[in-house]
C-alpha cells in the first residue's frame, strides 16, 4: 500500500473510529484540530535475541497537524480499518 492523502467519507470514517476509542482530535502540541490524514505502511525495525535487525511494515493512519507539523501514527488494524494477515 502506498501512502496517500485521505479525503471525503474515508476521512470521516477514520475520525469516527478514533473518536470511538477516546482519541482526542486535537494536536498534542498546539491544541489545534486541523489535520491532514494519510494512510499507508510504517516500517518498524526490531532486534532479535542475536542482535540481528529485522524490519516489518504495519498499516497505519497518520494525523498531520497543518498548524505545527506534529504527526501521530495509529494502527489501522486496531482501528478496524484493515485486516492484518497472520504471518507464520
Amino acid at each position: 500500500m502506498s501512502t496517500y492523502l485521505v479525503t471525503g467519507n474515508r476521512y470521516a470514517e477514520i475520525l469516527y473510529m478514533l473518536g470511538q476509542r477516546g482519541v482526542s482530535i486535537s494536536c498534542k502540541q498546539c491544541g489545534r484540530s486541523n489535520f491532514l490524514i494519510y494512510e499507508g505502511n510504517s516500517p518498524t525495525f526490531l532486534l532479535d535475541d542475536d542482535d540481528d535487525l529485522h524490519s516489518q511494515s504495519f498499516p497505519v493512519v497518520i494525523l498531520l497537524c497543518q498548524n505545527c507539523g506534529f504527526f501521530a501514527e495509529h494502527s489501522s488494524v486496531v482501528l478496524d480499518l484493515v485486516d492484518m494477515p497472520i504471518q507464520e
